[in-house]
């Protein structure tokens, strides 16, 4: 059971950190600065437009790198959320896995459209051998996929695959104020209490003050 929850915890790490280094990986312009690379900003330079359309966003000052964000208590919320996350994958309301997903999509890079829905599209198409029967509701199709994504190697594989190509083809540009290292580990928080914050209010989470929520 142990190695099974290491395993979990290691393959899912894309739901959190992972999630926007991937894209950012697959999907940045010709000539936009490396993650790990940049020089590490002062925190009044970070625009809260550039990370979030939400105001209530905590920046954590004495997190500048990943390897920071690797050592802090952000890090342990990720690992907490995926479990949560995939634990109750077939619990979300209809409109609480649309945000999920919506937030999963949340990057430092402007898309043209959704590589997310793009990727479910394609890997939960109804002749693939993912696919959910005929008639289910777009929130089945996306609980569906975040159940098979948590638990399933062959799936996680096929989505990851797809995110990669929609990302490179959806992919426009870096946001402003997004070329710091500084700033996307405060993108990464940010991100990582939107998704807190939307579990608690499905009920997967308890509420933590230290978070700012």
């Amino acid at each position: 059971m142990r190695m099974e929850k290491i395993t979990h915890r290691t393959a899912l790490a894309v739901l959190g950190l992972g999630s926007t280094l991937t894209i950012l990986v697959a999907g940045a312009p010709a000539g936009a600065v490396p993650f790990g690379d940049a020089t590490p900003t002062d925190p009044a330079t970070v625009s809260a437009e550039a990370i979030s359309d939400q105001p209530d966003w905590v920046i954590d000052p004495k997190v500048k790198t990943a390897d920071q964000f690797k050592k802090s208590h952000w890090q342990k919320l990720s690992g907490e959320i995926v479990v949560a996350a995939c634990g109750h994958a077939k619990d979300f309301t209809d409109s609480g896995i649309a945000k999920w997903w919506d937030t999963f999509d949340t990057s430092p890079l402007e898309f043209r459209q959704s590589p997310t829905k793009a990727a479910i599209a394609r890997v939960f198409n109804p002749d693939s051998k993912f696919a959910l029967p005929a008639g289910s509701s777009e929130a089945d199709i996306q609980r569906h996929a975040l159940d098979k994504f948590c638990n399933s190697s062959e799936v996680r594989t096929e989505l990851l695959n797809a995110l990669r190509t929609f990302s490179g083809q959806y992919g426009r540009k870096l946001k402003p104020g997004m070329d710091t290292d500084y700033a996307i580990v405060q993108f990464e928080i940010k991100k990582t209490q939107m998704q807190e914050a939307l579990l608690i209010e499905e009920g997967f989470l308890k509420k933590n003050e230290d978070d700012g929520l």
